[in-house]
């Protein structure tokens, strides 16, 4: 496919590439007539919605994202243990992706059936509270990677955990801390995005950053669901720590 072609998309035979990943440019999604281009747009939409329907694959949300999950591929390994239980060696990570804060989340597959949830992850024994469900599929998100093992912990079940965040946009959140009375985790937002947190109702909702602006948020006691509008400043990323305190 090549970049300065309009409304082009690669083959939907995905398993049959040989290079990864896979880029497009901004052109590639444009029509040259603009009466097409709600065409062109749901073309686009169906393609990348058959690409998360794919068994193994992952449509990632963000190119640090995508370039993580390329560099996790070809220098992390993970070995099944047992059930629900997996080592995770990082330890092949080249140094130079860390002097250049090159890695972000390391983005885990986990395969559910029929009315099957994550009921607990941890790494290391700390809870993993960012997780995302589409086409059968349930992803993990697990924090960027130290140079080291880890020992990640998975359980499925009719259930979910009291406290945890759906991935409904394209930020990026990076390491969460949960106790008794708070939750906080650490994000990159790009424009303004809602996030949507599962978890008892707060008492504050705070930013660190005041660039890391919190325009809106409210709880919907039925569904017990905290939604919080976050905006950025900075066009690139703006980087702040979020406190959801006293449940």
């Amino acid at each position: 496919m090549q970049w300065d072609a309009t409304n082009a998309r690669p083959s939907d035979d995905f398993l049959k590439f040989t290079t990864w990943p896979v880029e497009s440019h901004w052109t590639n999604f444009l029509e040259k007539n603009d009466s097409l281009q709600p065409q062109a747009t749901e073309a686009w939409i169906n393609y990348l919605d058959k690409v998360q329907a794919t068994p193994g694959l992952y449509l990632a949300r963000n190119t640090e994202q995508l370039h993580s999950q390329w560099l996790y591929k070809k220098y992390a390994s993970i070995n099944r243990l047992e059930e629900g239980k997996y080592l995770i060696d990082n330890t092949n990570m080249p140094d130079i992706v860390y002097e250049n804060k090159l890695l972000g989340n390391l983005v885990f597959i986990v395969n559910t059936g029929q009315g099957e949830k994550i009921s607990h992850a941890s790494l290391d024994g700390s809870p993993l509270l960012l997780r995302y469900k589409s086409h059968g599929k349930s992803f993990l998100y697990l924090p960027p990677l130290g140079k080291k093992q880890y020992i990640l912990e998975i359980k499925t079940g009719p259930g979910l955990p009291e406290v945890y965040i759906d991935y409904i946009g394209t930020y990026n959140i990076y390491n969460t801390k949960l106790s008794p009375d708070n939750l906080e985790f650490d994000i990159k937002m790009y424009g303004s995005q809602k996030i949507d947190i599962h978890c008892p109702l707060p008492d504050t909702v705070i930013s660190n950053n005041p660039f890391l602006e919190i325009t809106d948020y409210y709880y919907n006691v039925n569904d017990g669901i905290l939604t919080i509008t976050l905006s950025g400043r900075d066009m690139q990323g703006e980087s702040g720590r979020v406190i959801v305190g006293r449940f």
